[in-house]
C-alpha cells in the first residue's frame, strides 16, 4: 500500500503546475490573488473534514465489513483483522479519483486558451519610468510598454 500512496503522489506536481498555468492565463493578474485565496481555502479546510469523515468510515463501516468478510475475496485483497478497513477505503477512494479524473478529463478536453496575454521577459526603471519587454505569444512580436511611476 505504500507504494501504491507513493505513485498516487507522483503526479501531483504535474497537476498543480497544470492548475496554475490554467489560473495564470485565465484570470486577469489584478484578479489572481483573490481567486489564489479562494482556491486555497476550499482545498485546505476540507483536509480535516476529510479526515474526520475517513475516520467515522473506516471505523464505523469498513472495518466492521471486513470483519464480517471472513476469507473471501475482500480479505485476500486487503488483508484481515485490523487496519484492513482503512486499505479498502484507501482502494475505494483510488477508483473514485481515478473515475472522476477520467470524467473531468472528458469534459474539460474541448478546453484550449481563448487568449494568450503577453508574458514580460524584462522590466527597467529609470527616472521615474517603467519600461516593460513583452512576448506576445500570439503574434510572436516583442512589446515594449512604457508606463510613469507615480510615487
Amino acid at each position: 500500500w505504500c507504494a501504491a500512496q507513493v505513485l498516487g503522489y507522483v503526479p501531483v506536481p504535474i497537476m498543480s503546475a497544470n492548475l496554475d498555468v490554467v489560473i495564470r492565463t485565465s484570470i486577469p493578474v489584478e484578479m489572481q490573488g483573490r481567486v489564489y485565496a479562494c482556491r486555497n481555502t476550499l482545498q485546505f479546510f476540507t483536509i480535516p473534514v476529510g479526515q474526520f469523515l475517513g475516520g467515522l468510515l473506516v471505523d464505523r463501516v469498513c472495518e466492521p465489513y471486513m470483519a464480517a468478510a471472513g476469507d473471501g475475496f475482500a480479505a485476500r485483497c486487503f488483508g484481515s483483522g485490523q487496519g484492513s478497513g482503512a486499505a479498502m477505503m484507501i482502494f475505494i477512494l483510488g477508483i473514485a479519483g481515478w473515475v472522476i479524473s477520467l470524467a473531468f478529463m472528458r469534459i474539460l478536453r474541448g478546453y484550449s486558451f481563448k487568449e494568450c496575454r503577453a508574458l514580460p521577459v524584462s522590466v527597467k526603471t529609470e527616472a521615474g519610468l517603467l519600461s516593460v519587454l513583452s512576448i506576445d505569444a500570439r503574434k510572436d512580436r516583442i512589446i515594449q510598454s512604457n508606463h510613469k511611476l507615480q510615487i
